[in-house]
């Protein structure tokens, strides 16, 4: 892959980028879809600094893979978390890749290919902007 796209006020190749940003290291305990439980080390770019000027009054992440897996993820669940760069433990190809504690197994987008800020009103469902799973298709 190529490119990683933050979209809202910016733009970035993430693989260019990832030298503007002091990489941190992120333990996250990942709960997938079938219930098993894995905890990982991984090291990325902070979403904190990663979004410091997109949109303030975003609300949600919309995170999309290169095969069309998307997830629309709150701003405050993803905000402790990073676009991993590394998995330090196991050597994971599965690169670059969100991981945040408060964000559940099945929403930690893969691959990333693109992330775009969106403004949702209150009372809305995030999950209708979903595409996981089988109906997801290959670009």
């Amino acid at each position: 892959m190529a490119r990683t796209t933050v979209r809202g006020d910016i733009e970035i190749n993430v693989f260019e980028t990832v030298r503007e940003y002091d990489l941190v290291e992120c333990a996250c305990t990942i709960r997938c879809a079938s219930g098993v439980r894995s905890e990982g080390k991984w090291r990325g770019i902070p979403f904190s600094e990663l979004l410091e000027d997109v949109d303030p009054e975003a609300t949600h992440l919309l995170v999309e893979s290169r095969d069309g897996y998307r997830a629309c993820i709150a701003l405050t669940d993803v905000f402790d978390g990073v676009l991993a760069m590394e998995r330090l433990d196991t050597g994971s190809k599965a690169l670059p890749r969100v991981v945040a504690p408060a964000v559940e197994g099945s929403r930690l987008v893969k691959h990333v290919d693109r992330i775009e800020t969106c403004r949702l009103p209150p009372g809305s469902n995030p999950k209708t902007l979903d595409r996981l799973g089988l109906e997801t298709t290959k670009k």
